[in-house]
C-alpha cells in the first residue's frame, strides 16, 4: 500500500457477482476468475490520480490469464 494514499481498500470477489466461473457486474464480464481477493489503492499525483490494484489469484494460470487480459484491455 503505497503510504500517501487517499483510499484503499481490501475485497474478495465471489458470489453473487459470479456467473459461470466468471465475474460479471450490470453485464459487464470482468477479466478476473472467481474467488478473486485484491487490494487496490488511490493516491494523487501531480495532475493526475493513479490507482494500484493487486491481485491475488486462485492459481498461476488464472493470474496468468488475467494478466493476459488486462494488457488487451489497457492497450487498447
Amino acid at each position: 500500500m503505497p503510504l500517501l494514499s487517499s483510499a484503499w481498500g481490501i475485497g474478495h470477489v465471489g458470489l453473487p457477482f459470479s456467473e459461470r466461473g466468471r465475474i460479471t457486474i450490470f453485464g459487464l464480464e470482468l477479466p478476473l476468475p472467481a474467488d478473486t481477493t485484491f487490494v487496490a489503492s488511490l493516491r494523487p499525483g501531480v495532475g493526475a490520480l493513479h490507482l494500484r490494484v493487486e491481485e491475488f489469484a486462485p492459481s498461476e494460470g488464472d493470474a496468468a490469464q488475467t494478466t493476459a487480459s488486462l494488457g488487451t484491455l489497457v492497450r487498447n
